[in-house]
């Protein structure tokens, strides 16, 4: 097994998290060497320190991760709230719509009905009004069929009406 050793970051670079220029990096001399001859990192030389020595950069580091993180979902859960809310909106100014369509719907059926009775009105009228005056036009000639004598057509007729 490698022993892990401490190294200086000569350049910033992304590893198990991301490393700034001037940082240490505490790695096994395997994992390193690569980092080595990229002129990433320097070795130092130094031993890490124990575990107890090395005061909890992770933990406050990981306080301001949970931090920020816990404010991206406060913000996050806002906006959709505030979608939700205007999805809830919109989708209820859509039956309000609907249920406008659906009573225009329903009027212009009554309104088609109230026209065909018209029409049907209209034509019984019209029909009336054609046997009245067939039935006029009857009764006029039999009026005139009244007035004038039965035998006028013929001459005989018309000399003894004269006489």
């Amino acid at each position: 097994m490698s022993k892990t050793i401490v190294y200086d970051v000569l350049r910033g670079h992304e590893g198990d998290r991301f490393y700034k220029e001037g940082a240490e990096r505490e790695l096994t001399e395997a994992d390193a060497a690569h980092l080595v001859k990229l002129g990433v990192l320097k070795a130092t030389g130094r031993k890490p320190k124990a575990a107890a020595e090395t005061p909890d950069t992770n933990v406050s580091e990981r306080n301001k991760a949970d931090t920020a993180v816990a404010a991206i979902k406060a913000v996050v859960d806002t906006a959709r709230a505030a979608a939700d809310s205007a999805l809830k909106a919109i989708d209820d100014e859509k039956v309000a719509k609907q249920s406008e369509i659906d009573d225009l719907d329903a009027l212009i059926a009554a309104k088609k009905a109230e026209l065909s009775d018209l029409d049907a009105a209209i034509a019984a009228k019209t029909h009336d009004t054609a046997a009245l005056a067939a039935g006029e036009a009857a009764l006029s000639e039999q009026d005139k069929d009244k007035t004038e004598p039965a035998n006028a057509t013929k001459p005989e007729a018309a000399a003894k009406a004269k006489a």
